[in-house]
């Protein structure tokens, strides 16, 4: 054995699990990179590469969750016979590194060097298609042109792409889908199902999504504790909470348990309609079967506590004192509260809790500076909303800028919402329909004609490019 194998080798006794440093990984990965780069003079290398294509996938696997990814594509370009996996394992990390369009371009890049795309392929581009770049057509005529490569669809194209036309409310197409799937004897998994039912759901109709159920049932399919869950979900946002307590009660004669999640949505349902003692004996119900309580339990039935204004104080001190109690909270306790507080109009108490959660390490996110926003604008502390917005470390989104430049534009202080409307394209968010509305209204009513003409072309302008 070489020396230096050996000295491996007894280093590898003495420590079987070495730890490497999270700070020389990514030092170390582009040295593997570099030296990719050489093989063009270095046969060694080259033969070592072409005649394992696992140590590239493994490779290509380690740039991307390095975060490497300029390095994955070099490397992957570089390869003389690529495969599909070698694409499918780049396409991905590039789409959930919000890299869609990038992740696109290589998929096509692929199929022009003549590298035949595999189902997992074309799933990947679908989802990417449909769930990153908002674009369901092209994903659908992606999946189209499966044939075109001979490749046959699996279930789990078929569902990506049902999930993606759900996800736009667009049903009778994904059942078109569905119908397919029986057509080509193609048998659908859960998640077909599942995103039909929610979409159907989603839309109130509980109708057809019972129908679907008795569809599955009747077609062979057991529908699961997912599936019920989802229908309970959709049974309450429409308040048919009598209809949830007969699907519950059924539950052990169509041969399903209710978890967690089951619970949550029928108390977050409960919580919504004003049915707070209902809800917490819920809680008392869960438990009977042996469930446990998880964070998004107590942020429904603190949610609760929020909505009823005798027990408002009681969130509050609950809240402050949460490290004393053992209890973990995260931003969206802190957002329930807050928003309470603003519709109640107590401005100080939403100022006072920002700065509390600030100094226990909880990071404020978009919706806790829109709440505030919104309860300074409410108070008439246009002043402080404005420094608030403009401040260094304030991630303000379209949403915080809108509320801002409506109750400015209220208020009849045009030149604060001109101001806001420009700082909005100075950090690059982009102005929505809603946002041109209210400054070309804001413009009329102050009589700046040609500035509100203004605004009209390049909301149009906008729009054009959108």
């Amino acid at each position: 054995m070489p020396p230096s194998r050996l000295l491996t080798s007894r280093l590898a006794r003495r420590n079987p699990s070495p730890i490497p440093s999270p700070d020389h990984l990514p030092t170390f990965l582009s040295a593997i990179s570099a030296s990719c780069h050489r093989r063009a003079s270095n046969n060694d290398v080259t033969l070592l590469l072409s005649s394992s294509p696992s140590a590239i996938t493994d490779l290509l696997s380690s740039f991307c969750r390095a975060g490497l990814l300029s390095e994955a594509r070099h490397l992957l370009l570089s390869l003389k016979s690529p495969t599909a996996f070698h694409y499918n394992t780049v396409i991905h990390s590039l789409a959930v590194s919000n890299q869609a369009s990038d992740a696109v371009r290589l998929f096509d890049d692929m199929c022009s060097r003549g590298v035949a795309p595999n189902a997992a392929s074309f799933t990947i581009v679908v989802k990417i298609l449909s769930f990153y770049l908002n674009d369901v057509d092209s994903a659908n005529e992606v999946f189209q042109s499966m044939s075109r490569y001979k490749v046959a669809p699996d279930p789990v194209a078929y569902s990506t792409l049902i999930a993606g036309f759900c996800r736009f409310g667009r049903i009778q197409e994904a059942c078109k889908v569905l119908d397919g799937m029986f057509e080509r004897q193609c048998t659908p998994n859960i998640n077909a199902f599942t995103s039909i039912l929610r979409a159907y759901c989603m839309k109130g109709m509980i109708g057809e999504a019972k129908r679907l159920i008795f569809f599955m049932e009747k077609n062979g399919f057991v529908p699961d504790t997912i599936i019920y869950s989802v229908l309970i979900e959709g049974l309450c946002r429409i308040g048919e909470f009598d209809e949830v307590e007969r699907v519950l009660g059924e539950c052990d004669l169509k041969g399903w348990k209710p978890n967690e999640v089951t619970y949550n949505s029928y108390m977050n349902g409960l919580c919504k309609w004003g049915w707070v003692d209902e809800a917490f004996r819920q809680l008392e119900a869960m438990q009977s079967r042996g469930l446990f309580p998880d964070n998004v339990t107590l942020s429904i039935l603190f949610d609760c506590l929020c909505r009823d204004d005798s027990k408002l104080w009681t969130a509050k001190c609950l809240l402050e004192r949460n490290t004393e109690l053992g209890w973990y909270v995260d931003v969206y306790f802190y957002n329930s509260l807050m928003n309470r507080l603003c519709e109640t109009g107590n401005w100080s108490s939403v100022l006072k809790l920002l700065t509390d959660m600030m100094k226990k390490g909880i990071d404020p996110n978009t919706c806790t500076f829109t709440i505030v926003i919104r309860s300074l604008c409410l108070a008439g502390k246009f002043k402080k909303a404005i420094c608030i917005i403009c401040s260094q470390g304030f991630d303000a989104d379209i949403v915080a800028f809108n509320t801002l430049i409506h109750r400015l534009s209220m208020a009849g202080m045009v030149a604060e919402a001109q101001l806001m409307f420009g700082m909005m394209n100075g950090q690059s968010i982009m102005p929505n329909e809603f946002t041109y509305c209210m400054m070309i209204d804001c413009l009329c009513k102050s009589g700046y004609f040609c500035e509100a003409i203004k605004c009209v072309l390049s909301s149009l302008k906008g729009r054009a490019f959108a």
